[in-house]
């Protein structure tokens, strides 16, 4: 397997070292000139020289779009774009969106996979997900203030860069109404983007939805609650706790392991876990009706 990524900030270098494990041959395009790694400045000498078999997209999020519909003209390899989908959505989708694919990565968590497994074919009655960290420590010897997560023109916010939540819960029941919103810039963080957002969700197999994502918690949590008729189910993706009425158990998780999972299920097209282009796109759309509220 030959695989291109282009964009080498943070997730691009996790995705070069997890791809690489797996076997792969992995090549970067950048504007940086980089030592040791293999590595194009254009995108069209890496197809014509590399001719990748699959590529990851994981340049800013306001050059999602353009890269990727650039490289459906130019590739049928597949597609995994970094998340969101894009900063924001073009008129039409892509026409030829069969193996593209969106790294909601903590589809792959394994507290996640237990919950599915626990709720599976049972009634969800309601669901309660936070996710808070700070921007200032996001990306550590970063200057906060020149990425684009701080930069609402550049695809950034809270809702943006978190919203995995958003897709955790319909990956989990499908299909979603969007019942409210609120949020905004309430903090001195020196950014334009959202800093809170909270949206109410429902859909078919669950008639209600709390989901609050923020980018100044200090603690940084990240936790899904749920209940059914019958039991409440509580994950903790950080301490990796998995608690309902009757058990409490605490486990070990490498934060690694999703992303690595992620990839093995691409490269080898596995696809019943990933997020299709079709998913990320209504969950795009569900995104920015919200911040239209």
């Amino acid at each position: 397997m030959k695989v291109l990524v282009i964009g080498y900030g943070s997730i691009g270098q996790r995705h070069v070292k997890n791809f690489s494990s797996l076997g792969a041959d992995v090549r970067v395009l950048s504007r940086r000139i980089l030592e040791g790694i293999s590595s194009y400045s254009s995108l069209e000498e890496a197809l014509k020289v590399f001719n990748p078999t699959h590529v990851v997209i994981a340049n800013e999020t306001s050059e999602h779009g353009p890269t990727l519909h650039t490289l459906r003209e130019k590739t049928l390899a597949a597609v995994l774009v970094e998340k969101p989908l894009y900063a924001f959505l073009p008129k039409e989708p892509l026409r030829n969106s069969n193996n593209v694919f969106v790294a909601y990565n903590l589809r792959f968590h394994p507290l996640v996979n237990k919950l599915k497994d626990a709720l599976h074919g049972k009634k969800i009655v309601s669901w309660h997900a936070y996710v808070g960290q700070n921007l200032e420590k996001w990306r550590p010897g970063r200057d906060y203030t020149k990425v684009y997560s701080a930069s609402k023109e550049l695809g950034g916010g809270a809702i943006r860069d978190l919203s995995h939540e958003i897709d955790m819960f319909r990956y989990f029941t499908g299909a979603s109404e969007l019942k409210g919103a609120h949020g905004g810039h309430f903090s001195k963080l020196s950014s334009t983007a959202d800093d809170h957002y909270s949206v109410l969700l429902s859909s078919d197999t669950c008639p209600h939805a709390n989901i609050h994502m923020n980018c100044m918690d200090r603690i940084v949590q990240r936790f899904i609650t749920a209940h059914t008729e019958d039991e409440s189910f509580s994950i903790d993706l950080i301490s990796g706790r998995w608690r309902t009425s009757s058990a409490d158990e605490n486990n070990s998780i490498d934060a690694n392991t999703s992303y690595v999972d992620m990839a093995r299920a691409f490269l080898s097209g596995s696809s019943s876990q990933l997020c299709t282009y079709q998913e990320a796109w209504e969950t795009n759309a569900l995104i920015e009706k919200a911040e239209h509220l």
